[in-house]
């Protein structure tokens, strides 16, 4: 994005921090009927969605009068999103899941060094309409949150979902959308200490795609060498003391030394317990890798 757009777009674009606002909930793509539309008929009848998009963000991002040109913006883009969200699903399947990612995938970026979830094409107009600062006069949202950095990334996959529109109605064989987007890993545990602990029984999605736990240990305090024992367990359903039962396919953790730190690789799903057992001073954290954001419309 220029840095033109940016003036235009972001007050604070200099800032120390991103402004901390409510996000709309992530909405999915609905339909009006469940039969699917031919190719030709539906780039015929609806094609014109993808210009229309595109223009929208456009006017977004060049959008005058402050506050209240973009938040005029915003309206006029919710409206043709609700719209697209209401086409039928187009016949080929392939052309039908690109118009799917447009609309759904989850994109992230990066904001002083922490990820930020950005939310997707459907939620950002909304999530723009609702707040009620979306330019944040007060010179405190570095680049304008989530809205600014959807309206950028948006465009390639409006393009993606038109080339594969156009490509079904031709004729000509659609590859699968193929469009890269950063998936967040999510946190599912994590906690710091000393001695003894278990950590809180998490759940591991069968979708997911392995999971991790990423772990260091310090015994500077203590002085000397010491243990760090990390165990995992498959928990038992209503097990009221988290015993669980011992995980022999997830090999734990089992250092001596002063310090060390590693990420263990895991494959498989399920419900897990992990207890931690050291003299020193420990972190231990828990995540997962969600299944690809693109999910064909029903």
């Amino acid at each position: 994005m220029s840095a033109a757009v940016c003036a235009v777009l972001l007050a604070g674009c200099g800032s120390t921090g991103p402004k901390q606002v409510v996000r709309s909930p992530a909405t999915t793509t609905t339909t009006t009927t469940t039969v699917p539309v031919a190719p030709v008929a539906w780039l015929t009848t609806y094609g014109s969605i993808f210009a229309t998009l595109l223009n929208d963000i456009a006017a977004a991002n060049g959008s005058g009068g402050g506050d209240a040109g973009l938040h005029a913006s915003c309206v006029t883009f919710q409206t043709d999103v609700q719209k697209a969200q209401s086409f039928p699903r187009n016949a080929n399947a392939s052309a039908a899941a690109a118009f799917s990612a447009m609309l759904n995938t989850d994109m992230t970026s990066t904001q002083f060094g922490q990820p930020v979830d950005d939310g997707t094409l459907a939620a950002a107009p909304t999530t723009c309409v609702n707040d009620p600062d979306p330019l944040d006069t007060l010179g405190n949202e570095a680049s304008n949150d989530h809205i600014t950095l959807v309206f950028s990334a948006a465009p390639p996959l409006i393009e993606a979902a038109q080339k594969a529109a156009q490509s079904a109605a031709a004729g000509v064989a659609v590859p699968a959308p193929n469009i890269p987007v950063t998936v967040t890993p999510q946190v599912v545990a994590n906690q710091s200490g000393s001695g003894a602990a278990d950590l809180p029984v998490f759940t591991i999605p069968t979708t997911a795609q392995g999971w991790t736990l990423t772990w260091s240990y310090n015994c500077a305090s203590f002085g000397f060498q010491g243990n760090f024992i990390v165990s995992i367990y498959v928990s038992n359903v209503g097990d009221p003391y988290n015993q669980g039962t011992p995980d022999t396919s997830d090999p734990g953790v089992n250092e001596l030394g002063i310090s060390g730190s590693r990420t263990e690789n895991y494959s498989d799903a399920g419900t897990f317990a992990v207890k931690v057992n050291s003299e020193c001073s420990w972190t231990v954290s828990v995540s997962y890798t969600p299944s690809s954001p693109y999910s064909p419309i029903p």
